[in-house]
């Protein structure tokens, strides 16, 4: 092998947000992706990737069953770098549990760990799962060489909950492809689209709120449907996303009278910056994600919540948005009407928040703290 990396990297799927990183590090290293929980190839995926074959258990998928011993089986190849398959639910735990043992009897010296652990509190079950999760990765974390995080509340968990030393953690500030998301953006400003669709969607003269993201009841989607009924009939809501949870906030919508205020424009992963576009506001009650970078490098104001912490690098409070701190529907109600404050007192505020996000990530950056942890 030489100086050259050879390196195995385990993850759960290929959003397509993700495919400009991975074909980025593709280009820079000598790599090979492993995905557990894809069902089909990811769409313009240039790299070298495994997809495990799904097999069914009385019509259930039993994926989960076999994922440690494909995977297993690949780490004998000649890999001298590895990033581990996240620890989250418990057969993640399993395939962690067994990846690293088998990587460290293979002699892989680096053993690198991408994950944001979680730092909030969800349902009992799930918070004495944790609890066990965290005694049992303390003591497994001493065969991780680094760790790589997305934000720096990940890093302060893994410091303070988990004992990691402060020099073998490294954060990459989770990021999209923010300039063709701005060269997006701007191109369906100059080209007369927005203004198009604003029109087609009767939405001139009229404030506009966009949420994007996942329909599902973590998100607070309901509480930010109250918060609307309670603004007036020249707010307007658009959702953008597909779940399980979308027949619920249709009810809600019935229930609140906001046939005429609400619309849902389903999943779009395609050009969403031209619906983006639309926004006075994005909110984003729940999860937030990497859907907040996307708004602000729009530059949309953000109002959302402390979620995994990531929001924390980015929101400055009263500048380019708000964080929630109880999700209710009269806070969420509060922090727009004050948002709209904020857009009235500063002219620049789309600059300043594409700068906001645009200074402090990028896939580049996220590459660059990758290919420090490899060295």
């Amino acid at each position: 092998m030489g100086d050259k990396n050879h390196i195995l990297f385990f993850t759960n799927k290929c959003p397509h947000y993700r495919v400009p990183l991975f074909n980025e590090l593709g280009k820079r290293e000598e790599i090979k992706f492993f995905f557990t929980h894809e069902d089909k190839s990811p769409r313009g995926l240039k790299v070298k990737y495994y997809i495990p074959q799904s097999h069914y258990l009385l019509g259930i998928k039993k994926r989960h069953f076999r994922i440690s011993l494909e995977f297993l089986k690949e780490i004998k190849q000649n890999y001298n770098i590895i990033l581990l398959p996240p620890p989250d639910g418990p057969f993640e735990l399993l395939n962690f549990y067994l990846s690293l043992k088998k990587a460290k009897k293979k002699g892989i010296k680096k053993r690198i760990l991408w994950w944001n652990p979680p730092n909030w509190k969800d349902v009992f079950i799930k918070n004495v799962y944790f609890y066990f999760r965290m005694r049992i990765l303390k003591f497994l974390f001493k065969d991780v060489t680094h760790f790589l995080t997305y934000s720096n509340s990940g890093l302060k968990v893994f410091n303070e909950v988990y004992d990691i030393p402060r020099n073998k953690i490294f954060v990459a500030p989770n990021s999209l492809d923010n300039l063709e998301i701005k060269k997006n953006s701007e191109k369906f400003v100059k080209n007369g689209e927005t203004n198009k669709l604003k029109d087609n969607l009767n939405l001139i003269n009229k404030r506009v709120i966009v949420f994007i993201g996942g329909l599902h009841k973590r998100k607070k989607i309901k509480e930010l449907l109250e918060a609307i009924s309670r603004l007036g009939k020249e707010y307007f809501l658009l959702i953008i996303g597909k779940g399980p949870y979308k027949k619920n906030l249709k009810k809600r919508v019935r229930e609140l009278c906001l046939q005429d205020q609400v619309i849902f424009l389903g999943e779009i992963l395609k050009d969403s910056e031209k619906y983006l576009n639309l926004a006075d506001i994005v909110v984003l009650p729940g999860l937030g994600g990497l859907a907040i970078n996307h708004a602000l490098v729009c530059g949309k104001p953000v109002i959302t919540s402390l979620a995994d912490g990531t929001s924390l690098d980015l929101i400055e409070e009263g500048k380019n948005g708000y964080i929630l701190k109880e999700n209710s529907s009269k806070e969420i109600y509060e922090k727009i009407k004050k948002t709209y404050v904020l857009i009235k007192e500063n002219k620049n505020l789309k600059k300043k928040c594409q700068l906001s996000v645009t200074k402090k990530t990028g896939i580049n950056l996220m590459i660059k703290i990758f290919q420090k942890t490899f060295k």
